[in-house]
């Protein structure tokens, strides 16, 4: 027996690191384009319709909205409950030949007074190069109601959506090769016809496609790039790295001025990822170097000559991950008349001279 009392979700709001290509925009098109209407690589996309298309009479835009077919994995007894196999998803693409962009809106039809769905993705010139291609996207998931299964679903969603993430560049970067196995390798831009009929396209459906506003928050606010994360950061799963991206933008409503994103995800570790947990030992932080000055301790302390003559330690290369090690050889050290010498406070704020030293 499922109950049918509802369990409030709050909604979840998704944005990924910006994705480099380091191919032109009108390449990356022509491997987009690829992927419908079925994807091999993608088993749960099991096809597309178009139901609505559009082309500027100058062909410098193209407006086409597709009715998707997904296949989610979800265990039997909910499938069961929702009565449906598949999720039917609106996706409307608006490109723009001219502006060398692509919009993407993409919002689920199934279920959707009970689910609210929704997907932006932004294909456009990277800023520093124009023959590179930066890729941006960031989804929410909002359950209003599911039968008082709605933290089953939200599981569900999340784990699906993270599993498509990984895939979307190994995609594109398929089709890249594809056709560079077929001989393609550079696509021409867009030109302008001769003779073409400039005046801008009168279609209203059309024209609010092509200028949605909605998609400019897209690629406003805090960025972090993809490889920025595999250079500095690591290997981390499209979960963590949302996380980052989250508790950023929630200290900047805050700050001015926040830490990196390698201090981010030290806080989010310590606190298995949970955002507002993050946050508040965060902020904690960074009041307690405010009240003690630490951001200047290197500057304004140095270790008292006995300290540094007589305590065993020091710096000593770094680990396999670049970290600097610094060795302490306790069995060495007179605690008991290196206090007496020099005082306690002198002790802890050596031990946050050599932690400042290290950072």
């Amino acid at each position: 027996v499922v109950s049918t009392q509802s369990t409030a979700i709050m909604p979840q709001e998704y944005q990924l690191p910006d994705r480099v290509y380091k191919y032109p925009f009108e390449l990356i098109m022509l491997a987009y384009e690829r992927r419908f209407p079925t994807c091999h690589m993608i088993p749960a996309f099991l096809g597309s319709e178009t139901v609505y298309e559009h082309k500027s009479k100058d062909g410098a835009v193209h407006v086409i909205e597709r009715r998707c077919k997904i296949d989610v994995e979800a265990p039997y007894f909910l499938k069961k409950v929702c009565g449906a196999d598949y999720v039917y998803f609106i996706q409307k693409n608006s490109l723009n030949l001219k502006k060398r962009t692509l919009n993407i809106v993409a919002t689920n039809e199934t279920y959707s007074n009970r689910v609210s769905i929704k997907e932006e993705c932004s294909y456009r010139p990277h800023p520093d190069n124009e023959e590179w291609t930066i890729f941006t996207q960031r989804a929410t998931l909002n359950i209003i109601s599911f039968f008082g299964i709605e933290a089953q679903v939200e599981k569900i969603g999340i784990k699906a959506y993270h599993k498509n993430i990984k895939k979307g560049k190994e995609i594109i970067m398929y089709y890249i090769n594809e056709l560079a196995s077929e001989g393609v390798t550079t696509a021409p831009r867009w030109v302008q016809p001769e003779n073409a009929d400039t005046e801008s396209d009168t279609d209203e459906s059309f024209a609010s496609a092509d200028d949605d506003q909605r998609l400019q928050d897209v690629t406003d606010g805090y960025k972090l790039d993809s490889d920025y994360i595999t250079t500095h950061l690591g290997e981390l799963n499209p979960m963590e790295e949302c996380s980052i991206i989250q508790l950023a933008k929630r200290m900047k409503q805050t700050f001015d001025k926040i830490p990196d994103e390698r201090v981010l995800l030290r806080f989010l570790r310590a606190r298995n990822f949970d955002i507002e947990k993050s946050r508040e030992m965060l902020i904690k932080s960074m009041a307690w170097r405010k009240q003690f000055n630490i951001d200047a301790h290197l500057d304004i302390w140095s270790p008292p000559p006995i300290i540094e003559k007589y305590l065993p330690g020091a710096w000593h290369r770094s680990d396999k991950d670049g970290r600097p090690v610094y060795m302490l050889r306790l069995g060495h050290l007179d605690i008991k008349g290196m206090l007496r010498a020099v005082g306690e406070d002198a002790l802890l704020r050596y031990a946050l001279y050599i932690c400042e030293q290290g950072i």
